[in-house]
């Protein structure tokens, strides 16, 4: 980086530098995921501008994808525009509305976010690529994201930019609308219930699920050591030390038996065995998430032993599937 970056960004010079260092690694395979926050017109789009043009000087492949405020972009709309600019490939998305091909009435997601992985990755230069306004984002752009955070290594601005998005979900939808529709749940809940919320990730569901309810005893099991130390920094900040806890475990083989709710928030998915895990979670478990597609998460829970399985608060999940699943 020259020293005209500093007469453009006053003041700026040392985050400059340091996104600029955040190139230098991709630039020898160190790919990662990079989140610049800020209120408008503070000039995030300009030092995202900057950012590319010494992406650019030093060979990488540069991309630029805008997201669309009010909704009437199609799905996927930021990916379409980097790979239009980015690959040697650049035909449409999915079926054309952003929604990934179906193979049999099944929702390939997973698979598809690694065929868009695979695409831009494929060229014989390091990709930067720029998702400006992430905040007017779809689903299925952040969902994309996130997979390819996670293929870089698990950059730690990941975990926090996923928090970041989900929080209003998890605070409008999971606490409000969706745990109280399961059947008989909250007095449970106010009375003391037992509550295991697996792959909590970075806390943030298990310390939302502790504040509504007071009274119940939450436990968040990720297998990840750093989220489980950030989700316990998080509860202690948040007040909520002893009332909530955080451990270390995989989803099919975590500590203790007969909680009273089981909650699987985005993350069935992600485990290494979904039926396993569902199975492990009896008596009884809510699954959260859309990745796998209605019909592949009741033929999970089915054959893990959950035979009584009902959708639940779809009014207010239209993104989301969540399933309230018993023995």
């Amino acid at each position: 980086m020259d020293s005209h970056g500093e007469s453009l960004f006053v003041g700026r010079a040392a985050l400059l530098t340091s996104l600029c260092r955040q190139v230098d690694a991709a630039a020898v395979g160190q790919g990662g995921l990079v989140l610049l926050a800020g209120e408008p017109g503070i000039g995030k789009t300009a030092l995202a501008a900057e950012v590319l043009g010494y992406a650019r000087s030093l060979g990488a492949t540069v991309a630029w994808g805008s997201c669309e405020d009010g909704g009437t972009a199609p799905g996927l709309w930021p990916w379409q525009q980097i790979l239009r600019s980015a690959t040697v490939r650049p035909e449409p998305l999915g079926d054309g509305d952003g929604t990934p091909a179906r193979a049999g009435g099944e929702d390939t997601r997973p698979a598809f976010f690694e065929r868009v992985a695979e695409r831009l990755l494929e060229g014989d230069r390091p990709l930067v690529a720029v998702l400006d306004d992430l905040q007017w984002a779809d689903t299925a752009s952040v969902l994309l994201l996130g997979h390819l955070g996670r293929r870089s290594d698990h950059h730690p601005a990941l975990g926090a930019a996923q928090e970041r998005f989900t929080r209003p979900a998890y605070v409008h939808g999971l606490i409000a609308e969706w745990i109280p529709a399961v059947d008989g749940i909250v007095p449970k809940l106010e009375a003391g219930a037992t509550v295991a919320d697996l792959g909590c990730g970075r806390g943030l569901s298990s310390i939302l699920i502790a504040q509504r309810w007071p009274n119940a005893r939450v436990t968040g099991f990720d297998p990840d050591d750093a989220a489980v130390a950030h989700a316990r920094s998080a509860a202690a900040e948040a007040g909520m030390d002893g009332r909530v806890s955080f451990e270390v475990a995989e989803a099919a083989t975590y500590p203790g038996d007969g909680y009273d709710l089981v909650t699987f928030t985005d993350s069935l998915h992600d485990t290494g065995d979904p039926q396993e895990a569902a199975a492990h979670a009896q008596p009884g478990a809510v699954a959260l998430g859309t990745m796998a597609g209605e019909s592949r998460l009741r033929d999970v829970l089915t054959a893990a032993g959950l035979t009584r399985i009902r959708r639940i608060a779809q009014d207010s999940a239209p993104l989301h599937i969540i399933l309230e699943a018993r023995s």
